[in-house]
């Protein structure tokens, strides 16, 4: 039985310059596996992990057919895209994968970025590297999404990734300290190893001015009023319009 997919597009702002970077586009069925791992709810089984590699192969296949409409348009944006390490490890999944995006027009590849998801826990540095080169030659950049208490950054450095992503949602009940602290050590942390920030369910303006503050580079704001069914032009935000965009309701 196929499910039914839906795509949602999260704008993404650089805290940086105040531009609306990008959108990050992510399927329900990732949506919720990505909450429950920031729960740490997760126990996968087969059938979850053919679900969850469907749903990369559909949500890259998606993103190419809505960045073909909007260069016919003359629209320009930039979308990121998670792509989880089973889908990697499996060759049967990996083959599919790696072979639509190897069919993706070049002019697109340069407005793709794909966000490792999943990477187990004391993977290698080797590992990521084969994850990695699996992925460059039809992305314009690789990030890998890892926990925002990561113990060690060695395995991430020098394998050709961009950037670090976190989610917030691991911080459950913690306090405005306690937040800062947590998103201050990833972010000094990922730039020690010269990797760029990205921080996903900044849903608050507190959660914005810490992320802000502890120099997190990106941060999208992941509320259901905030997602769109499909990417628009970039624009720039100033600070006040982002922090509107990230409360609830707003």
């Amino acid at each position: 039985m196929t499910t039914q997919r839906g795509f949602s597009y999260t704008p993404f702002r650089d805290l940086t310059t105040g531009t609306l970077s990008g959108y990050y586009c992510a399927s329900t069925t990732a949506l919720l596996h990505q909450r429950a791992v920031a729960e740490d709810a997760v126990a996968m089984s087969v059938e979850d992990m053919h679900e969850l590699a469907l749903s990369d192969i559909e949500t890259l296949r998606h993103v190419v057919a809505t960045l073909g409409e909007a260069l016919s348009r003359g629209a320009r944006c930039l979308v990121s895209l998670p792509v989880h390490y089973e889908t990697l490890a499996s060759p049967r999944w990996r083959n599919a994968y790696v072979g639509l995006g190897m069919s993706t027009p070049r002019r697109m590849r340069q407005l793709v970025s794909a966000e490792l998801n999943d990477l187990p826990e004391g993977v290698t540095q080797g590992r990521v590297l084969d994850m990695v080169s699996m992925l460059k030659p039809f992305v314009a950049a690789v990030i890998v999404r890892v926990p925002l208490r990561i113990r060690g950054f060695a395995p991430y450095t020098g394998v050709g990734i961009q950037a670090l992503s976190a989610d917030l949602e691991a911080l459950g009940g913690a306090t405005a300290e306690e937040a800062f602290e947590a998103v201050y050590r990833f972010s000094t942390g990922a730039e020690k190893a010269q990797l760029s920030t990205h921080l996903h369910n900044v849903r608050t303006t507190e959660l914005a001015l810490i992320a802000a503050a502890a120099g997190v580079r990106y941060a999208d704001g992941e509320s259901a009023s905030n997602r769109e069914d499909a990417p628009r032009q970039l624009r720039r935000y100033s600070p006040e319009e982002f922090l509107a965009l990230v409360q609830p309701g707003a």
